[in-house]
């Protein structure tokens, strides 16, 4: 097996009519500030509760596997701060709060932002990249969404 995994994940709803060009420069201008991919121990007890994981965490694909299918289907897709008006703070103190402490979901940035950082702490190296949705788009939209490889 390879010496590296390469690992995608993308979470995100095609909704750009909603949040129009001012979300996706938010987006973007944190992003380019690197805040989302800061390093951070994660908590790996706190995170195996909050999904549910009981086997071990090594840097193999069966546990990314495993992580990914649980990450999925403990964590869901949450954009309520956004429709609320709320901030979003993409610091990794601030998704970890959210999404393990207080058991709520989170947008493709915090997601794959948490989940870069867990299979970083395991050992696996991953690369966040920037994305955008090209369906009904103008060319020039900045990117809104995070993927990991």
């Amino acid at each position: 097996m390879s010496d590296t995994i390469k690992v995608a994940v993308i979470y995100g709803s095609v909704r750009e009519g909603r949040f129009g060009d001012t979300v996706g420069q938010w987006v973007l201008d944190q992003a380019q500030r690197r805040e989302a991919f800061a390093p951070m121990v994660i908590d790996p007890a706190a995170y195996r509760a909050r999904i549910g994981h009981e086997g071990e965490l090594s840097p193999t694909l069966e546990t990314l596997r495993r992580l990914q299918a649980r990450h999925v289907a403990a964590i869901p897709f949450e954009n309520l701060d956004i429709l609320l008006g709320r901030g979003i703070d993409i610091s990794p103190r601030a998704v970890e709060t959210k999404l393990i402490g207080a058991r709520r979901g989170g947008y493709c940035f915090e997601q794959n932002a948490l989940f870069k950082r867990v299979l970083e702490a395991i050992g696996f190296q991953v690369e966040g990249l920037l994305a955008r949705v090209l369906w009904m788009a103008p060319s020039d939209a900045p990117p809104s969404r995070l993927a990991t490889r």
